[in-house]
């Protein structure tokens, strides 16, 4: 019975519903789709099944490159219309266009046979391809070819979009969905890349388990993160990037420190333990050359603090050269931008072309950002004669034992008498130089803010947010949106929050800056993987509670903030609820945050790396 009250409604000739139709067909031909929309949808809240308007809501679809949307469209007209050769021919084009051969063979066949509509024919947009052109021009895997060239022009959004649709397209093509879960990840869209590629789950595919579980890391799923790595590394526990990902995100599901650091320098021992080059320095030339590989860090918070330092070099005697996934303009990319002279794609090469190729491109030192979030360049750095190699401020926490002939440290983190760790002083890698102002007190309650990610979100982390909201009477905690706002994290944090969750938010902000105006107090976890938090915070000028030893902790030791530097969350708690109970507590935190600014300038950071450059032995010839 539908079908026929379909074919009725389209052959009528009158009706609001055709004049809506008309008009949108002729603003979609124009290239005005937004206003073709609103028309559209306008028209379907008065007719929502007229088979006009939904074979024009197709084209709108396909005009905006979602083509598993307009085929299934196509597909539903088609079916409830089984004689209408214009359904048939309109589905055999879109067949073509996604290289669906024996599809387009199918519908192309009955678009030639059925007759055609010509009230239905008028609405076909001018610019639709003809199934005879589409045809003839249909080859394998379309989309996954016009993925690949967005990803190359950095359009990364566009090009996860592309691969997409070809993995609901075609679900078993294992290549498109891995090529798909990467760009999710390095786009900071982890939870998409749990949803979009969970099929992925049950194939014995290494590769694909280990994306999938650095996903689920990434979204703070710590136990199917722990499943999927282990499952990985059974599968190949000889691929270097699968154990890698596994030794790294250990530290959110293995709760034996010992155990972690033993995995890790297995995975130094077996995969980064040279033998290095014999090939001589490149010869130095008027500037100094400083090399940053940041492949690991693009798309997260991190990175914005690398490129401040990057970008505080003095151009005059120092050129900077950066090492990374993609084009630097890529979507990934976008806080690692006018941090460098120079910048070199890395995302298809493997690590002994790239120690040949940071040898030949002369660096003085290189400085790894990245640990094993890229353990290419820990390999890289192994194997590459360099004059110097350096990790990045943190990275000792995690990676102890790399291929580093020092570390990037704060004062206060150094070991006594250790020359390995050169300590860059009191700095900070991100200071504004503006302090925000304190915000004028509210009877509402202490507010609190977290600058974690979904993957910081640990029982613990959870447990001390329970312990504030229960100990601190109207208390408001503040969560920077770094993800936490996608379905699926959102609602684990819900349900791991219990009633907590009542005085918790989730704040989107366009920048750090604005998030951190909201605030009376930063804590800092111990779960905090690097010490980009705090050193954000008090370059803000804000209070921050740095709970734990390590990097953090120095930098707030070193800027004149350690009474808000303690052991553990019972003593977190304690002094939240000193500086929630009196006002005067915190005004006095407020003023030492506020003068503790002007000891941070991120150029101190940028000069104290090249000094450390130009004391390597110098090579007189020049370039």
């Amino acid at each position: 019975m539908r079908s026929l009250r379909s074919e009725a409604s389209v052959a009528a000739p009158g009706g609001r519903s055709a004049e809506s139709a008309a008009e949108a067909a002729r603003l979609l031909a124009r290239g005005e789709v937004l206003e073709a929309v609103e028309l559209i949808e306008a028209a379907r809240q008065h007719d929502p099944h007229n088979p006009r308007i939904r074979f024009l809501l197709a084209f709108v679809a396909w005009r905006m490159f979602d083509l598993v949307r307009a085929m299934q469209l196509l597909t539903d007209l088609a079916e409830e219309a089984p004689s209408n050769g214009t359904y048939a021919e309109a589905l055999a084009t879109l067949k073509a266009l996604v290289g669906d051969l024996t599809e387009a063979l199918f519908y192309g066949k009955l678009g030639t046979a059925l007759p055609k509509d010509p009230a239905l024919q008028a609405l076909v947009p001018p610019d639709f391809p003809a199934f005879g052109d589409a045809f003839l021009g249909i080859n394998e895997r379309p989309l996954v070819a016009v993925a690949a060239g967005l990803e190359n022009q950095g359009r990364l959004r566009e090009a996860a979009r592309a691969f997409e649709q070809h993995v609901r397209l075609f679900p078993d093509d294992r290549i498109p969905a891995e090529r798909l879960t990467r760009l999710l990840l390095m786009s900071g869209r982890e939870a998409e890349a749990v949803q979009q590629v969970g099929a992925l789950v049950g194939a014995k595919d290494a590769v694909a388990l280990s994306l999938l579980g650095r996903a689920s890391a990434a979204i703070g799923d710590a136990e199917g993160a722990a499943a999927l790595h282990e499952a990985a590394t059974t599968l190949a526990p000889g691929d270097a990037a699968v154990v890698g990902a596994a030794v790294r995100d250990a530290r959110w599901f293995e709760p034996d420190a010992d155990r972690r650091n033993k995995a890790t320098e297995a995975w130094l021992a077996r995969f980064a333990a040279g033998p290095r080059s014999s090939r001589p320095f490149a010869p130095r030339g008027d500037r100094l050359r400083i090399g940053y590989l940041v492949a690991g860090i693009a798309g997260s918070p991190l990175a914005a603090s690398v490129a401040a330092v990057a970008r505080q070099h003095d151009r005059t005697a120092v050129e900077v050269r950066g090492y990374g996934f993609g084009e630097l303009a890529a979507d990934s990319n976008i806080g690692l931008r006018g941090g460098f002279d120079e910048w070199r794609d890395v995302s298809r090469i493997d690590p002994r072309t790239l120690a040949r190729i940071l040898e030949g491109d002369a660096l003085d030192l290189v400085i790894d950002a990245s640990g094993l979030r890229a353990p290419d360049g820990l390999i890289a750095l192994s194997l590459a004669n360099l004059p110097l190699r350096c990790g990045w401020l943190g990275l000792p926490d995690m990676v102890a034992g790399a291929p580093y002939d020092r570390w990037l440290t704060c004062d206060g983190v150094a070991p006594a008498g250790d020359a390995t760790h050169i300590s860059l002083g009191p700095t900070h890698v991100a200071a504004s130089g503006k302090p925000i102002p304190r915000l004028d007190p509210v009877g509402s309650g202490l507010r609190i803010g977290f600058d974690i990610t979904p993957r910081e979100m640990t029982p613990a982390t959870i447990d001390l947010l329970r312990r504030i909201v229960a100990a601190v009477p109207g208390v408001q905690v503040m969560i920077f949106d770094h993800g936490f706002s996608q379905p699926i994290v959102v609602d684990r944090l819900i349900a791991q929050l219990g009633d907590a969750a009542a005085q918790t938010d989730v704040v989107k902000a366009a920048e750090m800056r604005a998030f951190l105006a909201q605030v009376d107090v930063v804590v800092v976890p111990p779960a905090a993987e690097t010490p980009r938090a705090v050193a954000e915070a008090i370059g803000h000028g804000v209070p921050t509670l740095v709970i734990g030893q390590g990097t953090s902790a120095a930098i707030a030791c070193n800027a004149g903030l350690a009474g808000l530097a303690v052991a553990d969350e019972a003593a977190a708690i304690k002094v939240i609820c000193g500086l929630a109970e009196d006002d005067a507590k915190l005004a006095e935190a407020w003023a030492a945050a506020q003068s503790a600014v002007a000891a941070f300038d991120g150029r101190r950071i940028a000069a104290a790396i090249a000094e450390l450059a130009a004391r390597v032995e110098p090579r007189h010839a020049t370039r």
